[in-house]
């Protein structure tokens, strides 16, 4: 008692010990204080800390006990340990202090269903204890449930009696078209109460069957029945079907008095639903009318007690055929404004439209030669894309013609060459940009601009042609405003612009090292943080976002749930430009230098990256590997002369060269466009992987517009290229913005 004791005492302290054994000392002794002076010298002299060895925990208890029960049951585990909490496994494996926490009864159901439940009891301070129980149970068996009539095939309705010979036991069904297509009941599926119908001319249904009784092993059966009545005379058509040069007006009718007749129509019969009681009935012929037409008619005949019977024909209405109106000039590009005639056979209305939509009877009717006129800056008048065909009653409507045509497509100075940089809602030309990064175009030709050095990012309308703030205030640099209006949040310097699909705007807030996002409703919000100077962006048809974290050397994908994956990229930089490190291996395991622009495909492969300071493109593919499709490291001699260039050759070649590769993008037709910094040049590689100039002659000259072919329109610092979905090619080159209307590929 003395150790326990006086480890007892060193933990409660002297005034609990005084008060305890003065109580002791009255009770028992007759010389109380001759003993209490006693133990109390007997205490300071055993000030040293005692050590307590402790016990284990209660062996964990199950209730009942292991062994086999002919009736399901609700096993208890307790432990006589106050305070010791109970794990448990029925896996078969040890239990440790993160298996399942003991909380309630645990079930061991079923008819030969075999349950062991390992438990561990433990509480900190103590050793642990476990014990071992296992639990069979095992019922009787339940007779085989009835079926009357017995299953076969029958020619008149039938009403099926479920039975069993076992007295109290319930019986459950569940019905299909083939025992196959049948679940297999439970005591959830429909009780039965009264015999199951089957009825109707081609009917099959499959039954199956499980008896249950309580405290008996369940027991099932089923049984396939189907249904099959005379059947009615196939219907006939009047005339048959097959293709005649005028209208036709179609008779139906079936040999069996009496029989209704029901039909549906479509376009073909592959699209053309079979008919029910609930389809049009027939009454009067069915007209097939107009040059073109192609009508698929299904007949299906009925009668009570007998079997449908159906019939299907096609029938087209094929009118003498016209030729495609002539257009009156040649598809091309123009420098002033024309004039184009259309002529078509005589008595023939001709319909066009100037906007590359298939032309209809609502669009403009052709009435004297059409006047194509010049480029308007903030639109895009002009990029004509004539189509026209001829309709004259009685006869088919002609094939479209088509046919492009351009005015003035000089490249022009599209944004910045005004000298506002603060106003809202002016004229595109109005605005003064200052070293804007990034651009790019949503689905409906709007044009965002990352006004880099103003901390904004703006919009130019592709309806009105006027620019409005996004995103910041022009020339107030930080980083505030997220939850808030997007126009009234604080940027600092960005640089990468990306819009998706539903219209959501992405923003590379550089030098904040973030991505923001501006949601339909303007709201602003921080989407990634951490970045070594995000610069380019871009987007899959998915919504994932593509970011270039430059300073970082990475590619890294951002999902529509938030979720930062890396493309490629290690985070350091080859030693010599001449590398490119990693080719042929796992992007994420390649080195790049400085990645400042990235194109993405839709589907999200292949990923394009401009591998800037190695003066390379390179591409990732599905399987996440990495290699060079364009630039050998080198740089030309003299980037006016395209040959030294590569121009004309395979862009994979030795011979070709970039020179700090910047802004990339993708047009409809697949062709990579690239801002070649340092060659004064837009480099675009074709499908067939053939790289050529798309603009620009080398020199780096002063802002200078005018007509790609005379060599005069000078690039100087193109950083940042983007497509819209004609084909047209936007650019940033220094401060500004400017356009090329490429007609096509």
């Amino acid at each position: 008692m003395g150790t326990a004791l006086s480890g007892w005492i060193r933990s409660t302290g002297h005034a609990c010990f005084l008060g305890l054994f003065a109580s002791l000392a009255l009770a028992s002794c007759s010389n109380p204080s001759s003993w209490m002076k006693d133990m109390w010298s007997n205490f300071e002299q055993r000030q040293s800390p005692v050590a307590v060895s402790l016990s284990s925990v209660a062996t964990p208890a199950f209730s009942p006990t292991a062994g086999s029960y002919s009736a399901d049951q609700n096993v208890t585990i307790s432990c006589a340990t106050p305070g010791a909490s109970i794990h448990y496994t029925i896996d078969g494996s040890a239990p440790t202090s993160s298996s399942t926490t003991y909380s309630g009864a645990i079930l061991v159901a079923g008819d030969g269903q075999s349950l062991t439940i390992k438990a561990l009891a433990s509480k900190p301070g103590m050793d642990d204890a476990s014990a071992t129980a296992t639990f069979v149970i095992n019922y009787s068996q339940v007779s085989t449930p009835q079926f009357s009539p017995p299953a076969g095939a029958y020619s008149s309705d039938q009403n099926v009696v479920l039975s069993c010979p076992t007295a109290g036991a319930a019986i459950y069904y569940t019905t299909g078209s083939s025992l196959a297509a049948t679940p297999d009941p439970t005591a959830a599926s429909t009780p039965y109460s009264a015999p199951i119908a089957v009825t109707g001319d081609g009917t099959s249904l499959a039954i199956k069957v499980i008896a249950v009784k309580a405290g008996l092993s369940d027991a099932s059966a089923s049984a396939t029945y189907s249904i099959s009545y005379m059947q009615v005379a196939t219907p006939q058509f009047s005339p048959v079907g097959g293709t005649y040069s005028s209208d036709q007006n179609i008779a139906l009718s079936c040999a069996t008095a009496g029989a209704a007749l029901y039909y549906t129509t479509g376009s073909s019969l592959a699209a053309t639903p079979d008919p029910t009681a609930a389809s049009s009935l027939y009454s009067a012929p069915i007209a097939v009318t107009g040059d073109g037409t192609s009508l698929a008619i299904k007949v299906i005949a009925m009668m009570a007690g007998m079997r449908d019977a159906s019939a299907s024909a096609s029938y087209s209405i094929n009118y003498p055929a016209q030729s495609a109106p002539t257009i009156g000039k040649y598809s091309g590009i123009y420098n002033s404004a024309i004039s184009v005639s259309l002529s078509a056979l005589a008595g023939s209305t001709i319909y066009y439209t100037l906007d590359g939509s298939a032309p209809t009877t609502a669009s403009s009717v052709y009435a004297g030669p059409i006047a194509i006129a010049g480029t308007v800056l903030q639109t895009d008048q002009g990029l004509h894309l004539l189509k026209a065909y001829a309709h004259k009653s009685q006869w088919k409507d002609s094939p479209i013609a088509s046919a492009t045509f351009i005015v003035d497509p000089w490249m022009k100075g599209f944004v910045g060459v005004g000298a506002d940089s603060t106003s809202n809602g002016i004229p595109a030309a109005s605005v003064a940009l200052n070293s804007p990064g990034g651009v790019c175009l949503n689905a409906a030709g709007d044009l965002y601009i990352a006004d880099t050095g103003n901390d904004v990012v703006r919009v130019v309308s592709h309806s009105s042609g006027l620019t409005y703030f996004v995103a910041g205030s022009p020339g107030a640099p930080g980083n505030t405003g997220d939850g808030g209006l997007a126009t009234a949040a604080r940027l600092d310097h960005p640089s990468g612009v990306a819009v998706n699909a539903a219209g959501e705007v992405f923003i590379s807030d550089t030098y904040n090292g973030v991505i923001r996002k501006i949601d339909t409703g303007g709201i602003i919000s921080t989407v990634a943080s951490g970045l070594n100077t995000a610069t380019a962006l871009a987007i899959d048809a998915a919504g994932n976002l593509y970011i270039c974290e430059t300073s970082g050397n990475r590619v890294w994908k951002l999902s529509p749930t938030l979720i930062m994956s890396l493309v490629a990229g290690t985070g350091s930089s080859p030693a010599l430009t001449t590398d490119s490190a990693g080719d042929g291996g796992p992007a994420t395991a390649a080195q790049l230098r400085s990645p400042k622009g990235i194109a993405v495909d839709p589907s999200g492969f292949p990923i394009w990256i401009a591998d800037s300071n190695d003066n390379r493109i390179r591409r990732v593919d599905s399987d996440g590997s990495i290699r060079t499709i364009a630039g050998s490291g080198q740089t030309s001699a003299d980037p006016r002369i395209a040959a030294s260039l590569g121009d004309g050759g395979l862009a994979s070649a030795a011979g070709c060269t970039l020179n700090e590769p910047w802004g990339l993008a993708l047009d409809p037709w697949g062709n990579l466009y690239i801002a070649d910094l340092w060659d004064h040049r837009v480099r675009k590689i074709s499908p067939d992987g053939t790289i050529s100039t798309a603009a620009g002659n080398g020199d780096n000259g002063v802002f200078l517009d005018g007509p790609l072919s005379d060599g005069n329109a000078w690039l100087s610092s193109i950083i940042s290229v983007a497509t819209d979905s004609s084909g047209r090619l936007y650019l940033i080159d220094a401060s500004k913005v400017r356009r090329i209307p490429f007609p096509n590929p």
